[in-house]
């Protein structure tokens, strides 16, 4: 345990100033890395969201007019 003396030598000394900014500086690098990382996740997953959507919507429009033509066609054999 310091003592009031050694606690207050430290405190007015440059380590004492320095080392709270080092270890912020780093957090601060270290949580920039973290978010570029999850930026660069987010975007590979946007990209294939948008490729999924694409295939989605060729589906849809292939099907969507044979869909009315067969319901076209039920009503005329109907009557």
């Amino acid at each position: 345990m310091l003592t009031p003396r050694q606690l207050s030598a430290f405190l007015k000394s440059d380590q004492a100033k320095a080392a709270p900014s080092e270890r912020t500086a780093q957090e601060a690098t270290d949580a920039m890395k973290r978010t570029e990382d999850t930026i660069k996740k987010t975007q590979a997953e946007l990209v294939q969201q948008g490729q999924t959507l694409s295939g989605f919507t060729v589906v849809t429009t292939a099907f969507l007019p044979l869909r009315f033509c067969t319901s076209v066609f039920y009503l005329l054999s109907a009557i």
